[in-house]
C-alpha cells in the first residue's frame, strides 16, 4: 500500500491538496487447480445444467477475457453465456452454466477454455450417460366419503430402476389448501424405493377431481386425485334409553 499527495491546482483558485493511496497485488483465479470437471451420470438425451464456479482466489481484480467452449454435441454453452469481459473482485465467484446431452453411455470428452490476456487455463469435461426409468404404485388416487375436519393419507410409491439420481417434486394443476405432499421433493437414488404421504384435510363439502403432476427433468406423470367430503350428523331418535328393571347381579345387553 502507497500513500502519497497529489497538489491539485485550478486556474480560478488556490491549489487543493488531495491524498491518494493505492496498492497493488495478484489475481488468482481457481480454475489454476482444476484440470477435470465431471457431470457424472445423467440421463442419455436429457440436458443436465452444471454450474462451474470460478473464484478469484487473490487480492486484485480478475479480468476473465476468454471463455471458448470446443464445438461438440455432447457439451453445449449454458444461459448467460458471456460475451464480453467478466471482472472479478478478491473472493468474488462467478458460475459458468455449462449444459450436459449424452447420447451414449461413454462420449468423447470435451474441451473448455478460459483465460485472462496473461493465462489460459484448459479443462476436459468428461460424463457418462445412462437410461433413467422411474415407476409410480398407482394410477389414480382416492379420497372418499371424507369428513370435514379430519385427516386423511394416501402413500404413493416410487421406484427408480435406472441407474442414474431421479429427482422429483410434487406439483397440482390448480391450487387446493386442503391437499399436502410429505415431502414436497425428493431425489431418489439409483435402484432404490421412495414414497411420499398425501394428506388431505378437507375444510368444506367437495367433490372433485384434480390432477397430481411428479415432476422431474426426465419425465412428467400425471395421476388424478379423486375428492369426496361432507359433514355428518349423528341424531337420536329418543331422549331417553330405558333398559327396564333387572336383577342386580345381572348385565342388561
Amino acid at each position: 500500500m502507497q500513500v502519497a499527495d497529489i497538489l491539485f491546482e485550478p486556474d480560478c483558485s488556490q491549489p487543493v491538496r488531495l491524498k491518494m493511496s493505492g496498492g497493488g497485488g495478484f489475481a488468482k483465479a481457481s480454475l489454476a487447480k482444476y484440470r477435470r470437471f465431471d457431470f457424472g451420470h445423467c440421463m442419455i438425451g436429457k440436458d443436465t445444467v452444471s454450474l462451474l464456479p470460478i473464484t478469484n482466489e487473490g487480492n486484485a481484480l480478475l479480468h476473465l477475457t476468454k471463455f471458448e467452449l470446443l464445438p461438440s454435441t455432447t457439451f453445449l454453452k449454458g444461459a448467460e453465456w458471456p460475451v464480453s469481459r467478466i471482472s472479478l473482485f478478491p473472493g468474488q465467484t462467478f458460475n459458468l452454466a455449462l449444459v450436459f446431452n449424452p447420447r451414449e453411455e461413454s462420449p468423447a470428452p470435451g474441451k473448455l477454455l478460459v483465460g485472462t490476456v496473461a493465462e489460459t487455463w484448459e479443462i476436459e469435461l468428461v460424463g457418462l450417460g445412462r437410461e433413467a426409468v422411474l415407476i409410480v404404485s398407482k394410477i389414480a388416487l382416492e379420497f372418499s366419503g371424507c369428513i370435514i375436519g379430519n385427516s386423511y393419507e394416501r402413500k404413493l410409491g416410487l421406484k427408480n430402476v435406472g441407474d442414474v439420481n431421479y429427482p422429483v417434486t410434487f406439483k397440482l394443476e390448480k391450487e387446493n389448501r386442503d391437499l399436502s405432499f410429505i415431502p414436497n421433493s425428493l431425489v431418489i437414488n439409483p435402484f432404490s424405493e421412495s414414497s411420499v404421504v398425501v394428506q388431505y384435510s378437507p375444510s368444506k363439502e367437495t367433490r372433485t377431481t384434480i390432477v397430481l403432476t411428479v415432476v422431474s427433468p426426465y419425465s412428467t406423470h400425471r395421476i388424478p386425485i379423486a375428492l369426496h367430503a361432507g359433514s355428518v350428523s349423528l341424531v337420536f331418535n329418543t331422549a331417553v334409553l330405558d333398559f327396564g328393571m333387572f336383577e342386580r347381579v345381572t348385565r342388561p345387553s
